[in-house]
């Protein structure tokens, strides 16, 4: 999370965040589909140990939950390093507006 920008008279809360040049997993799948082929066993233990790590570290130590996992969320950086995105902290979140069936 880089900033938050809280514009009440325009209705919106704008949420920045870092940009990670490696993509998200969704990015990843679509890239391997067209080559024909697909991520390798490290590759996929990587990625786990990762996202799990990641998420262990969301609810033991901010005592909180992600609620948005998705492919697109799952993020890598130039490193290519998983990073998890797509989180609203509970304080910022709390006074969003959200549509109908969207997760909590």
């Amino acid at each position: 999370l880089v900033d938050v920008i809280d514009a009440p008279e325009a209705g919106y809360i704008l949420i920045v965040w870092k940009y990670f040049s490696g993509g998200s997993l969704a990015d990843s799948f679509q890239k391997l589909r067209a080559s024909g082929s697909g991520f390798g066993d490290d590759d996929i233990w990587s990625t786990m140990r990762q996202a799990s790590a990641g998420l262990e570290h969301i609810h033991r130590d901010l005592k909180t939950s992600h609620n948005a996992i998705a492919f697109e969320t799952i993020l890598f950086d130039n490193y290519g390093v998983l990073r998890l995105s797509g989180m609203v902290p509970d304080s910022i979140g709390a006074g969003l507006n959200r549509a109908e069936g969207e997760p909590r």
